[in-house]
């Protein structure tokens, strides 16, 4: 199949339309982003002498909490009442309630 010589002279033209030169698509010439070892000591300079003496602040409560014995007896009455596989349902529960697996364990 032979090569199509007007395409590759159509896009250097519309390249050179938008101002875009060849050191501009070499992956070299790009600026390099600074990492954070370079990066921290700007920042810290920026911020004054005292900012390495700011606290942080303090972490919020968890909201996580346990199931009560009521919402269990409810959640595995309903699956074990209702869905297309009850048995199967009924199982998962037990294995999480038992054995405080997370939800992937019970599916691996």
């Amino acid at each position: 199949m032979p090569a199509d010589r007007q395409r590759p002279d159509t896009a250097w033209t519309a390249l050179a339309e938008l101002g875009v030169t060849l050191a501009d698509l070499r992956r070299d010439a790009r600026p390099a982003v600074p990492t954070f070892d370079e990066y921290l000591p700007q920042v810290l300079a920026a911020a004054g002498p005292t900012a390495h003496r700011v606290g942080k602040p303090r972490r919020r409560p968890s909201t996580r909490r346990a199931r009560t014995p009521a919402e269990l007896t409810d959640v595995n009455h309903v699956a074990r009442t209702t869905g297309n596989d009850t048995t199967l349902d009924a199982l998962l529960l037990r294995l999480h309630t038992e054995t405080a697996c997370r939800r992937a364990g019970g599916t691996t």
